[in-house]
């Protein structure tokens, strides 16, 4: 009996890629990910010097698993940068946060150690330019086609 994931990749597979639209190829490239990434724990909070991490759960408890996308720095100030960042999920979905890295030097042990704390951003939809580097991310990762070789630079 096939599983729901992979009569879904069949289907999906019967339409030419050539005559998809981009939704539709996006669809596929979610359903063929659940499939084939390597799928790890998201990181919610995190202390590099003590260990200490948390991650996200989903509504049942288990840890959400992930495969991450893309980043984009908005902003740094001193040892702090914030970014936005996309996950492409296990059953597929999309995960945009917001991450906030603050780096410090640890008198203790003479080194430099971050803290990382991950929030779900509250614009859980791409930029265009998110859309296009999200597409190729993911075809790469898929040994798929990119629609572009190096995603246009858009004014949003």
């Amino acid at each position: 009996m096939k599983s729901n994931v992979e009569s879904k990749n069949i289907k999906t597979n019967q339409k030419e890629s050539d005559e998809m639209t981009l939704s539709e190829k996006m669809q596929q490239l979610q359903i063929q990910s659940q499939i084939a990434l390597q799928h790890d724990p998201i990181v919610k909070n995190k202390n590099e010097h003590s260990q200490d991490v948390e991650y996200y759960k989903e509504k049942n408890g288990d840890i959400t698993r992930g495969d991450f996308l893309y980043e984009s720095e908005e902003f740094s100030i001193n040892n702090i940068v914030k970014s936005r960042q996309i996950y492409i999920t296990k059953d597929g979905r999309f995960l945009c946060l917001n991450a906030t890295k603050d780096t410090y030097f640890c008198q203790k042990c003479n080194e430099e150690h971050y803290k990382i704390h991950r929030y779900i951003s509250e614009k859980q939809y791409f930029s265009l330019r998110e859309l296009f580097v999200v597409y190729n991310t993911l075809s790469r990762k898929l040994n798929q086609k990119p629609l572009f070789d190096d995603p246009p630079m858009i004014n949003e």
